[in-house]
């Protein structure tokens, strides 16, 4: 069930790579719907994971600063994409701050997984 979690969250990332594809309807299409599967990842898949890596007492405290810094995350990242924008004329940089900070999520993810296991 992590495995699968895990899969949908790092397509879901992937996704944001593929936005700005305008001229393949299908995979415009495809990516819009891997971008959708962002919602299920975060709604099921992280008070699983918050569970699977901490004890009880630990997972309710880190599950509820990890929904604040979402919370902070999604209404100063469409303002930071916004002056990102006012400021280059282009969207560009903003995709690369995001790839950046997904590589980062991933990275940080994988050394979760393997401390876990270890």
């Amino acid at each position: 069930a992590n495995f699968v979690i895990l899969a949908i969250y790092l397509f879901s990332q992937l996704s944001f790579n593929f936005i700005p594809i305008e001229n393949s309807y299908i995979l415009l299409i495809f990516m819009s719907f891997l971008m959708g599967s962002i919602y299920s990842a975060v709604a099921v898949g992280l008070p699983l994971l918050t569970k699977y890596f901490y004890s009880k007492e630990e997972s309710n405290i880190v599950y509820a600063s990890i929904t604040a810094l979402i919370s902070m995350g999604s209404s100063s990242g469409i303002v930071l994409m916004g002056v990102i924008y006012d400021v280059t004329g282009s969207y560009q940089l903003g995709y690369l701050s995001l790839m950046m900070v997904e590589i980062i999520t991933i990275l940080l993810l994988i050394i979760l997984i393997k401390s876990r296991h270890s």
